[in-house]
This record gives C-alpha cells, sequence and structure tokens, in this order.
C-alpha cells in the first residue's frame, strides 16, 4: 500500500471512502516539504489547498486569538476549499520543518462533483473531526456564510 493510501486510512474523513474514491484522491495528492516558519495559509487569503499532515507541527490560529497545533499524521487543515467564497478562515503556520501532502482546490471539487453522497459524508466528518478537534474553529455552511458550531 502506498504511503498516500496508508494516511489516507488514518484520515477520519477519508478512511470510509471506496477503493475506487480512494485510489482519485491519492491520485491527485502532491506531497510538499514544509519548513519552520512557513505559512500554509493566512486568514483571508485565497483557500487553494487543503492539507494532510504527514510530519511536523502545524499551528492552526484564529483572528480571535485561539489556536491549535496539528502534529499527528493524518491530521487535516485547510477544509476552506470546498466554500463557494474560497477564502482561508485561519492562519496556518509550519512550527517545524515536515512534510504535508497537499489537494488542490479546483482537482478536488472535480473529483467530488455530482457525487452528493460522498460531499453529504465529508462534510459531516468534517464537522466531527473539527468539534472533537479545535472547537471554537468557525465552520463554513459552503455557501459561503459562516456559522458557529
Amino acid at each position: 500500500m502506498s504511503q498516500k493510501l496508508e494516511l489516507l486510512n488514518q484520515v477520519d474523513i477519508f478512511k470510509s471512502l471506496d477503493n475506487s474514491a480512494q485510489n482519485r484522491l491519492e491520485s491527485i495528492m502532491e506531497k510538499r516539504v514544509i519548513s519552520a516558519g512557513e505559512d500554509l495559509a493566512i486568514q483571508g487569503g485565497q483557500a487553494l489547498f487543503f492539507f494532510i499532515l504527514i510530519s511536523g507541527r502545524v499551528l492552526l490560529s484564529t483572528k480571535e486569538e485561539k489556536a491549535v497545533i496539528f502534529k499527528k499524521p493524518g491530521d487535516f487543515i485547510g477544509f476552506e476549499l470546498l466554500s463557494l467564497n474560497g477564502k482561508y478562515t485561519n492562519t496556518l503556520k509550519s512550527l517545524i520543518d515536515g512534510e504535508v501532502f497537499f489537494l488542490n482546490r479546483e482537482k478536488f471539487l472535480e473529483m467530488i462533483h455530482g457525487d452528493a453522497t460522498m460531499v453529504e459524508n465529508i462534510m459531516s466528518l468534517w464537522g466531527n473531526y473539527l468539534l472533537k478537534t479545535a472547537p471554537f474553529i468557525k465552520k463554513l455552511d459552503f455557501t459561503g456564510a459562516e456559522s458557529i458550531y
């Protein structure tokens, strides 16, 4: 099994996908080395990528000065890419050197286009993940408006 598929099976959102969907997802994932101090996303900036942590530590901070550190392989961040307005609502900064897999917004949207069941499942699991990991993070309702859990 590839490193990508092994990691997908650790990610709450994606481990329930069937083999075909996981293979499609694997094909659009790209590996990237990240450096300590590097900004992966800036609040208000265009949401172009969604990240799955392989190694390292990534700080997510909100404009309300709340924060959480992602440090476990399979932690995923940057899911604002699914919102209609496609803006990051938080800032992501690498605290140490590491690696991530990233998914391009357009390629991911193309992959899930037309599969309402998959989208519904992913969004539900994403909400559960946020509640567990960082309940203070604003959730987008995916019509462009924000709501709080």
